[in-house]
């Protein structure tokens, strides 16, 4: 367990298949079928997990490519951007006193 491997032995395959359909043609109740349907579901939960990491990697990659391509990852950037202006409003006199 824990192995990871990028092939499964034709003979192993060959197994899997033959146990899979052993175990389609017993009752849902039986404990070997029981057994078989949580491996099947655990071996779908994997691989829904496995895709929704390699979709949320896709999309972290992309957006460090935005960021990257604008001034907000550039070193300098902030002191390169304009400032925003402040109001060149003229002052006005302070109300008359009472």
């Amino acid at each position: 367990m824990g192995e990871t491997t990028t092939t499964i032995d034709p003979a192993d395959l060959e197994i899997c298949l033959k146990v899979l359909d052993q175990a389609a043609e017993l009752d849902d109740a039986d404990p070997d079928s029981v057994t078989v349907q949580r491996a099947v579901g655990h071996l779908f939960k994997k691989l829904k997990k496995r895709r929704r990491l390699a979709a949320r990697d896709a999309v972290s990659e992309a957006d460090r490519q935005v960021v990257a391509a604008t001034a907000t990852d550039h070193p300098i950037g902030s002191t390169t951007r304009p400032r925003a202006s402040r109001s060149r409003r003229t002052p006005t006199a302070p109300p008359p006193a009472p």
